[in-house]
């Protein structure tokens, strides 16, 4: 902080730059600062033992050897970036740096000079310094969120990643990188494409390896397990010593459709514990929000629905509480006691996200 006589007129900011060190493996460029850390994810951090969940580890340690590249996808809060981190943790590049970066909301210019770096005088203020592919050479570059890019930068990336070398903004010397892209989108791949978010020959170049991660609402077999975990990291960095979620508080935790996923989850956890006047977890304690839910959403239906619509949201929310624990679309079918021609044709109609 910068004083004068007792009050502040200004602040001095530093962003440290580290790169070109095997221990130094993960930089966050998400906020344009950088930070690090010496420990990431891998398949163990992902909490559950539901069919789906199993999938997906199996997925990552298939993956994790190849060199091709590999669009993550999944709805917000879901753990695209666990899931990206695992797949570098298991693969050859392990040891190498890991660099994950927001496409969201970054302007293109900046971005660019994110991902290429930049020449001293190519701009007012300019210095020469090298972008994200220099320093993640050898290693693995995660974009979150790649459908938020603008498209022309798209293009710019496609060109990286097809040549394997980066030319720094202002400059002229071409660079060879050997890096390993991750990417993840928050809707389905093909849908990013056709409604263009995300260019054709980009989609084409990246989706030839896919890995949904699920979403909780179709796996809540694992809530109990999720929050144990959430509840034994909250009570090591508190006094408090919470053992586990009274039984009505589960089964409240299991209906919740959880819009936020994962990160909304552990949040209400964690909100849970700061309430908890006992080593469980009570109705009381949950966010008004969560304990209300049931409530909320009967008296909506009664004032906003018709007949017609209630129906329809009861059929799609059963079809989606049948689909738990269910690896394939017949079996599906099978639990729903309907054909798997009727099940394609109800899946397209309420727009559902099954497991394949």
């Amino acid at each position: 902080m910068v004083y004068e006589k007792e009050k502040i007129i200004g602040a001095v900011s530093t962003t440290i730059f580290l790169y070109n060190s095997k221990d130094k493996n993960f930089i966050d460029l998400s906020n344009m600062t950088s930070s690090h850390s010496k420990d990431l994810y891998n398949t163990q951090d992902i909490i559950g033992g539901s069919e789906s969940i199993k999938i997906l580890k199996y997925k990552i340690h298939k993956v994790a050897d190849s060199e091709a590249s590999v669009l993550i996808y999944g709805e917000t809060g879901v753990g695209k970036e666990m899931v990206a981190q695992s797949i570098h943790s298991n693969s050859s590049r392990k040891d190498e740096i890991f660099i994950s970066q927001n496409c969201a909301a970054i302007p293109e210019n900046l971005l660019e000079s994110i991902f290429f770096g930049t020449e001293k005088g190519s701009y007012t203020g300019a210095l020469s310094k090298p972008g994200i592919f220099e320093i993640a050479d050898g290693g693995t570059i995660f974009l979150d969120e790649l459908n938020s890019m603008e498209l022309n930068m798209q293009a710019k990336l496609l060109k990286a990643i097809e040549e394997q070398k980066i030319t720094r903004i202002g400059g002229n010397k071409h660079r060879k990188v050997d890096v390993r892209i991750l990417a993840a989108v928050n809707e389905t791949p093909i849908k990013c494409m056709e409604t263009g978010k995300m260019r054709p020959d980009l989609y084409y170049r990246l989706s030839s390896i896919q890995i949904e991660v699920p979403p909780l609402k179709i796996r809540t077999s694992d809530i109990e397990d999720l929050a144990n975990h959430f509840i034994s990291l909250n009570n090591k960095g508190t006094k408090k010593n919470i053992k586990r979620l009274d039984n009505e508080v589960l089964k409240i935790l299991k209906n919740y459709p959880w819009p936020g996923n994962v990160r909304e989850f552990m949040n209400v956890i964690k909100a849970s514990c700061v309430f908890a006047s006992s080593d469980v977890i009570q109705k009381s304690d949950l966010p008004e929000n969560i304990r209300n839910y049931n409530i909320n959403e009967i008296n909506y239906m009664i004032e906003n629905y018709t007949l017609n619509i209630a129906l329809e949201d009861f059929e799609k929310k059963f079809i989606l509480s049948k689909s738990k624990d269910t690896s394939t679309l017949t079996e599906l079918a099978e639990k729903l006691g309907i054909s798997r021609q009727n099940l394609n044709y109800k899946i397209n109609k309420y727009k559902l996200n099954l497991i394949k």
